[in-house]
Parts: structure tokens; C-alpha cells; sequence
């Protein structure tokens, strides 16, 4: 089958590129024909057998990513044509899409070109939590996301919490949800730079309101105390900055600059040896819509405490793989995190039980619930 994934940018260390380039080398490894179009390949390695196109005005000038946000009828029309030139030349039976704004530009060139189109939605943290243009921007962002899924030939949820927020809307879905490479994220990778005498807590994501960083903070605090010799290691990308400075002005005031770390985000071969070398990775999330951190630390063997928060239950066994709580009580969390802590013999028993549950999303038989999906609708 010849598959086409029409992404934005394939910017490494970030979630919907992370699973559209590990979906393409999986498929291209069961024999499809795959291809991706985008705007900004960013320099991510793939295969040479997986082909990739970047939208060239006149056939010439490649089109800069941030040209897609531009308001402008000519702007949007020279996109449309620039990116119908390559889906023409790629002539797939199946498009692909993850995120707005290109999402419009397969439902556009669709008719001419004869292709069906498959949404993967991955939902976007609740505007609620936002406040100003910030939250302005996500609910248009949703919308505009609504507006195009309802236009999709068939429509895959990466959830059960997003496929029951598109089922509210009248959207039927059916869930694939992302993978994870085992042997890329697996046990025994341990970084001896975050080993120290005492235990080891990792979080890694974003400074984010919605992922709960100063409920977790809130939580170390009361660890702290109990167990002073835990250190907490923080990598993050940081999106918001008086966010950020909360954060840090937190961690002053309760006297934690010594035991919590606050990096920024980090991508690459060095991640898996973060997860390996922690004893639990932990969150303060109030809204995820997948959760693939939980589900890497997991196949590292590192159990998760977190609260139960949206979609964390799918990726967190509780009593098995972690322990989640009540949504937004850092004491309950807190607690929880030291009952790990103090038990080595639970916590050893969570880490294996988390490298099973995690085989579950191993990109192979991902792969072979999507290609099943596509074989009925191309």
C-alpha cells in the first residue's frame, strides 16, 4: 500500500513527529510504501527507502513551516498547490494527518487527487487551564482540529480518553495509540552522573500548566522531608516563562535548590539512560492525552507515580506498573511516591511489570493495527 504522512515538522523531541517517523519506519519494514511530506525534515534520520518531500514554492523555494500560520487567502493557496505537487507526485492511497493546519490541505487536495485520509487525533490539553491569548489559541487550535476530523474518511484515536471526547461530538473513532521502540527504551541503560546514594525521581516533558509541574513540586516537598536524600531531575521544554519563574521561586522558598535539578528538555540516545537510572518516574499531569512518557519509562523498568488523571490509567497499571491518585492531591502523590521508596521489594516488583505492560506498544504490532485499518479504508 502507498502510504503518505503530511506533518508540519519532523522536529526531533517532539511527541506527533516522534510517532509519525517511528510509524513510517515500521510500516516500510512490513513492506508498504511510505512517504512523508513536511515542511521542515529538521534533519531526522529515516530510511532511503522511506521518501521525503518538501513543499518548494514554484517548485523551487522550500516553504518555511511558520508560512502556514500566516492568515492570507495567497499564503494558504500557494501552500495548497505546493503541497498538491507533492502528494501528485507521490500519487498515494492513503494521506495521513496529525495537526493543524496542514490537516485542511489533504481534505482539500483529496477529491482531485483520489486518496482517502486518516486522521490521527491526539487531542490538545484542556483551554480551561489557560488563561489570556494562550487559551485563546488552543480553543482555536480544537476547533479548527474538530472541523477537519469530522471531514476524515476514517478517524484513529490515539486513546480511549480522546475517542470518548471526538464520541461526544457525534466522531467515531477507533484507538491506536502510540508506540514505543523496546529496543531503544529498555532495561539496564543507566547513567551514572544521576546515581547517587539516594533515590532517584525523574520527570520528563514540559513546564506546563497542564502537565501539573507545581503539583509535583508540591508533592517532592512533602518527600523531602521524608526521605531528604531524594533528588529530583527535571527535563523539560519551556513554554512558558512566568510559569518557569513560579517554578523556580518555588523551589527557593522551600529551601529545594539542592535536591531538585531543572533542566531543559533533552532528546536523543541519552533519554533512555534518564529513564533507566531513576527509581520512579513521576508526574504531576492533570491532563494528558496519551501519556507516551509514562509508557517509556515503563519499558526502561521504571515504575510511574502519577495522579489518574484524563488518559494516564491507559499507560499506568495501578498496583502493577505505579501508583496514581486522586487528580490535583500532591499529599496523596507525595505519599505514594514514598511508599515506593521505602518498600525496594514493591518498587523491584513494579519496574518488571512495567517492562511487560510496555511490550503491549511495541511498534510492530502497532504498525499491524494501523495497516489493518488502512487495507479498509484505501
Amino acid at each position: 500500500m502507498k502510504i503518505t504522512f503530511l506533518i508540519n515538522t519532523l522536529s526531533e523531541g517532539k511527541g506527533i513527529p516522534n510517532r509519525v517517523a517511528s510509524m513510517a519506519v515500521a510500516l516500510d519494514k512490513k513492506g508498504d510504501t511510505v512517504s512523508i511530506v513536511t515542511f521542515d525534515r529538521a534533519n531526522r534520520s529515516l530510511p532511503d527507502s522511506i521518501r521525503v518531500l518538501e513543499p518548494k514554492l514554484f517548485g523551487k523555494m522550500r516553504l518555511p513551516y511558520r508560512f502556514l500560520e500566516m492568515k492570507s487567502g495567497l499564503f494558504n493557496a500557494l501552500a495548497r498547490t505546493s503541497i498538491m505537487a507533492c502528494l501528485k507526485r507521490l500519487a498515494p492511497e492513503v494521506v495521513v494527518v496529525d495537526f493543524v493546519p496542514v490537516d485542511r490541505y489533504a481534505m482539500e487536495c483529496r477529491k482531485k487527487l483520489g486518496y482517502k485520509v486518516v486522521y490521527t487525533y491526539h487531542g490538545i490539553a484542556d483551554p480551561e487551564m489557560y488563561t489570556g491569548e494562550d487559551r485563546r489559541k488552543r480553543i482555536e487550535t480544537r476547533d479548527a482540529m474538530h472541523a477537519q476530523v469530522r471531514r476524515a474518511d476514517y478517524v484513529m484515536a490515539v486513546s480511549r480518553h480522546t475517542a470518548r471526547e471526538l464520541e461526544s461530538l457525534g466522531i467515531q473513532s477507533v484507538v491506536v495509540p502510540n508506540g514505543v521502540d523496546m529496543d531503544f527504551f529498555r532495561p539496564g541503560k543507566k547513567l551514572p552522573a544521576i546515581q547517587k546514594k539516594g533515590p532517584v525521581l525523574m520527570y520528563i516533558g514540559r513546564y506546563t500548566p497542564h502537565k501539573g509541574v507545581m503539583n509535583l513540586l508540591q508533592a517532592f516537598a512533602v518527600v523531602n522531608k521524608e526521605v531528604p536524600d531524594a533528588v529530583l531531575y527535571m527535563f523539560a521544554r519551556h513554554e512558558h516563562r512566568e510559569y518557569v519563574s513560579q517554578l523556580k521561586q518555588f523551589i527557593a522558598d522551600n529551601g529545594l535548590s539542592g535536591s531538585v535539578m531543572m533542566f531543559r528538555d533533552i532528546y536523543g540516545e541519552i533519554v533512555p539512560y534518564l529513564y533507566g537510572g531513576a527509581d520512579i518516574f513521576v508526574s504531576g499531569a492533570l491532563d494528558e492525552t496519551f501519556g507516551m512518557t509514562f509508557v517509556e519509562a515503563a519499558a526502561c523498568g521504571t515504575p510511574s507515580a502519577a495522579f489518574a488523571s484524563k488518559s494516564i490509567p491507559e499507560v499506568v497499571d495501578d498496583g502493577k506498573t505505579g501508583i496514581l491518585c486522586e487528580p490535583g492531591d500532591s499529599a496523596a502523590l507525595a505519599r505514594g511516591i514514598i511508599k515506593l521508596l521505602k518498600d525496594r521489594k514493591l518498587l523491584d516488583e513494579y519496574s518488571r511489570n512495567a517492562v511487560e505492560f510496555a511490550r503491549k506498544y511495541n511498534w510492530d504490532s502497532i504498525a499491524d493495527q494501523m495497516r489493518g485499518i488502512l487495507r479498509g479504508k484505501a
